[in-house]
């Protein structure tokens, strides 16, 4: 379950910086990319110019894609603990996660960067990645 902290968490703080970086409102970019994780975004020429630079603010090694951080970090191969902190969703049951995922399905709640990142966070909660 560390491990799966590990890259849920790391995953939200790239994509927090790709929004910073990318000086795009929020709301604009989570409509205009639609990525859930920084592995897909080399399909977005735009994201990828600013890859370099978050390397480097993140103090990582330039020669990484995301791609392959991606995969380190989603089979544990990269030891990144700092990164672990307990979730709003670490203690709430199967059932609660489920409901809340499925609030979120329906539609009813606004949709807009936190919901997004509830999302995120309920897919690894919930034991995968809904989107891949």
């Amino acid at each position: 379950m560390a491990a799966r902290q590990v890259l849920h968490n790391f995953n939200e703080k790239v994509l927090r910086k790709l929004v910073e970086m990318s000086r795009l409102p929020a709301s604009v970019f989570w409509r205009r990319f639609r990525v859930s994780n920084f592995g897909t975004i080399e399909r977005h020429p735009d994201l990828m110019a600013h890859w370099p630079s978050l390397l480097k603010v993140l103090d990582l090694p330039q020669h990484r894609t995301p791609r392959d951080l991606w995969e380190e970090l989603k089979f544990g191969k990269t030891g990144l603990d700092e990164h672990v902190h307990e979730g709003s969703y670490d203690k709430l049951p199967y059932d609660q996660l489920k409901a809340q995922a499925d609030t979120i399905f329906s539609g009813k709640l606004e949709k807009g960067k936190e919901t997004f990142l509830d999302f995120l966070e309920l897919s690894v909660k919930l034991g995968g990645d809904l989107y891949e």
